[in-house]
């Protein structure tokens, strides 16, 4: 993803000024935390400098409160979509449409930066390999992310009111995780570190 897209996995300890890198600075957590932060901190660190005139996103939470958008999944399934045309038959796949309906994606991010949200998160929740594995998308785990970005960046720069408007990256758990046995911490690490190069 770009530099202005952050992926927002630790943002209570960032916003509380400690550093996520730093084991002495936050509580006691388990493996998953862990790996999540060896994944996207050095990301992090690097969204710190800023790519535009726009404030580094860290420094602007530490000085007030940004609004971010509502679900884009729960946004997505409110459409009367086709499963073959819109979804190229992956049913319930919503970041497919980033390829499919750009159009579609961009406007629902700008309809809520209308509504007052300061950022918004990308479409790609379910966009690691191993989750779009499920749909046969692994190999296009990387330009489904970086697109996703880029129309979320697309909708944030068509307004001209001077406002600040910032993009993060969405990463979900997926859907087989280390503590449940489906999946072992190397290949989730791998997995994420991948979909945070799109």
């Amino acid at each position: 993803m770009p530099r202005e897209c952050w992926t927002a996995l630790r943002l209570s300890e960032i916003r509380s000024g400690r550093d996520p890198a730093d084991p002495k600075a936050r509580p006691a957590s388990g493996p998953l935390n862990t790996l999540f932060l060896r994944v996207c901190f050095p990301f992090l660190s690097g969204c710190m400098v800023p790519m535009s005139s726009r404030p580094p996103l860290l420094d602007a939470l530490r000085e007030h409160v940004l609004l971010c958008d509502g679900g884009m999944g729960s946004r997505i399934q409110m459409l009367d979509l086709d499963v073959q045309r819109d979804y190229w038959g992956q049913e319930n796949c919503t970041e497919v449409l980033t390829l499919s309906r750009p159009e579609l994606i961009r406007e629902i991010h700008r309809g809520y930066y209308e509504a007052g949200a300061d950022m918004v998160e990308t479409n790609t929740f379910g966009a690691s390999p191993i989750t779009l594995g499920e749909f046969g998308l692994t190999e296009r785990a990387r330009e489904i992310n970086r697109a996703s970005a880029l129309l979320a960046r697309e909708a944030a720069d068509s307004f001209a009111d001077g406002r600040h408007r910032y993009v993060v990256g969405s990463m979900g758990p997926g859907t087989k995780l280390p503590s449940l046995g489906n999946i072992d911490y190397d290949t989730l690490e791998e997995a994420l570190t991948e979909q945070t190069r799109g």
